[in-house]
């Protein structure tokens, strides 16, 4: 079986500034770098990648940098064609930008190009863009021809992967006019609509010929700040076969858009979906899947575990035994595209109504939420949480309060009103894990060395403790389970400490 190459996280905490994470100030971008290629569509795949001589496809690009990383600077238009979507296997960490030491290229056009420099999604399938390593977006316009009549995937293949929050969504013909603000399925001008990006975790479709089931196991990161998205989602998306991830899976949401995902798999009518804690996965007993939203606009559901497939097809059974945590510290919510308010849902199926779905006694959802710091949108009346028959399913609010109902799906004796777990520090001496490699091997980025020397956290945040991966089924009361969420939430604009552990596939 080919395994996929993927790296290991042994902690992560939450984005919040891109500039921290990566490293740089807002005046010049990303900072200069040692090994840098240059990119546009008027270069020339046979040039050295400078400045003055840039190649012509990203594939090229990372290419160059798939020794070590590095940052590659998108200074004109760089369109991903279907025959160019699959990039290289690299390792190290590689930033994609427009601003970099300073030059804004989204300020300025290269050569004959109609527009100034931006990333073009040229494609009439969902296949757009696949990974094959870490990467990490900052300060960069993503284009949607209007032609393409397809929102394009981009899909981690299981790596890690940041959005900074500088980054742009723009669709041609319409420039700068907010997706958002309009009707999903209203076309904007003739022949034209609004189609967002989403992004899948795992595998999409056949983008990668990877034969046979496999299991995934190293511990994965993604980071959103930034950008306008149709649904972020934890899986694979059309594949032959049905695949078990078996590791910790952390979505940190600290800004961007996320609308709704318009796909009719819930059990006949529409769902609008924006974040999917699972979706065409299993999973096994020790996956942990942390949702943990501090920010960001929300116009559809979140579910934690979400689509499962499609009945009756290879792929069609699926088998949950993780946790997800949903950790709703922040963010705004609308109402949808059919103008519900917006919810928090246990899972998009009951075991055994689709596709053969199944949860094992050891799986569960946690819905941990702090009333205080989310925001409604004027129209929406509050912000729903659901059960799902047969799901494990625990709500802790940090108090009663008109913005959340909690609806009786959810059993009364698993709802717990008052300070979220972790919240109260334990001790002055944090632990950060009781199994830490601490290792100088590799960074987060090829800008900024992340200091790997301490493994401490501030103390003012909560202790982090290795059992958040048992998967145990208990009320979120303050276990274990749950204190590396709230530890990282704590810790989102002090810094973090990472610590990465590669693993060879």
């Amino acid at each position: 079986m080919k395994k996929l190459n993927v790296f290991s996280f042994v902690l992560a905490l939450v984005l919040a500034l891109s500039t921290l994470v990566i490293g740089v100030s807002a005046a010049d971008g990303i900072a200069k770098s040692d090994n840098v290629v240059f990119v546009a569509n008027a270069g020339n795949d046979s040039n050295a990648g400078t400045a003055d001589a840039p190649v012509a496809t990203l594939q090229k690009a990372v290419e160059k940098l798939a020794a070590n990383g590095g940052v590659i600077v998108v200074m004109g238009q760089v369109t991903i064609e279907p025959t160019t979507n699959v990039m290289p296997t690299h390792s190290g960490v590689i930033t994609v930008t427009s601003f970099y030491d300073g030059v804004d290229y989204r300020a300025q056009r290269y050569g004959s190009d109609a527009t100034c420099a931006r990333l073009i999604f040229n494609q009439g399938s969902a296949n757009a863009f696949a990974f094959q390593g870490d990467y990490v977006f900052d300060y960069i316009d993503f284009c949607v021809p209007s032609a393409a009549k397809k929102s394009p995937a981009i899909a981690g293949y299981w790596n890690n992967a940041t959005f900074g929050a500088n980054i742009k969504t723009v669709y041609e013909g319409i420039d700068g006019v907010e997706w958002f603000d309009r009707s999903f399925n209203d076309y904007v001008d003739t022949n034209k609509r609004n189609y967002a990006p989403y992004y899948i975790a795992g595998q999409n479709s056949s983008n990668i010929g990877i034969e046979g089931d496999y299991v995934i196991t190293d511990d994965v990161v993604l980071n959103f700040a930034g950008g306008d998205w149709m649904s972020v989602r934890i899986g694979d998306r059309d594949i032959v076969m049905r695949n078990t991830v078996d590791c910790n899976v952390t979505l940190n949401i600290s800004g961007g858009s996320y609308a709704y995902w318009t796909g009719n798999y819930n059990n006949g009518s529409a769902t609008n979906l924006s974040v999917m804690g699972t979706y065409q996965i299993s999973t096994g007993e020790k996956f942990v899947g942390n949702i943990n939203i501090t920010g960001g606009d929300f116009y559809g559901e979140i579910s934690a575990f979400g689509n499962v497939g499609t009945a009756g097809k290879p792929n069609g059974d699926c088998t949950q035994n993780g946790v997800i945590n949903v950790n709703v510290l922040g963010g705004t919510f609308y109402r949808d595209r059919d103008a519900k308010g917006p919810q928090l849902v246990a899972s998009q199926f009951a075991p055994g109504s689709f596709a053969n779905l199944t949860y094992g006694a050891k799986s569960a959802v946690n819905f941990n939420i702090d009333a205080s710091k989310i925001t409604l949108e004027g129209a929406v009346p509050v912000l729903t949480v659901l059960g799902k028959d047969g799901v494990n399913t625990f709500v802790n609010v940090t108090e009663k309060s008109d913005k959340v109902v909690i609806d009786a799906s959810v059993a009364e004796a698993n709802v717990k009103y008052g300070p979220l777990a972790g919240e109260t520090p334990v001790t002055t001496e944090p632990v950060v894990t009781t199994e830490a490699v601490v290792t100088t091997e590799a960074v987060v980025t090829t800008a900024a060395v992340v200091d790997t020397t301490a493994a401490t956290v501030d103390t003012t945040a909560a202790v982090v403790d290795t059992t958040a991966a048992t998967g145990e089924v208990t009320p979120p009361t303050g276990d274990g389970s749950l204190l590396a969420v709230f530890a990282a939430a704590a810790a989102v604009c002090l810094g973090a400490v990472v610590v990465i552990k590669r693993k060879e596939n």
